[in-house]
Parts: structure tokens; C-alpha cells; sequence
């Protein structure tokens, strides 16, 4: 399966929320969500040190 490079999905969506007049359109990428969880299952120390995190880690 063909990733597309971060860069251009970014400015795919921001594309999209300009043309449907929707700039609080909130996107989820699924698969980012999907593979995140996938590693806290994997690994149960990352688990633990996110959930003392309230904010996001960039």
C-alpha cells in the first residue's frame, strides 16, 4: 500500500476545508490513531508515561 508523504495530506486537507468553507473541520487520520495505539499495546512503558501526559506530544 502507497503511502502519500505527510506534507502533501496536510495540504490536501487544508484544500479541502477551504473549498467546503469548513475551517474548524476536525481531521482524524485513522491510520496515525490505528499504529499509535497499536505501539501502546506493544510497548506498556509508553502506555504508562502517555497517560501521565495531558497534552499531546509532537
Amino acid at each position: 500500500m502507497m503511502q502519500i508523504p505527510f506534507v502533501e495530506l496536510i495540504d490536501d486537507i487544508a484544500s479541502l476545508k477551504a473549498t467546503l468553507n469548513l475551517p474548524t473541520l476536525q481531521y482524524v487520520d485513522l491510520g496515525a490513531e490505528d499504529e499509535r495505539l497499536a505501539a501502546l499495546r506493544r510497548w506498556p512503558m509508553l502506555a504508562e508515561l502517555s497517560e501521565q501526559h495531558t497534552e499531546p506530544i509532537v
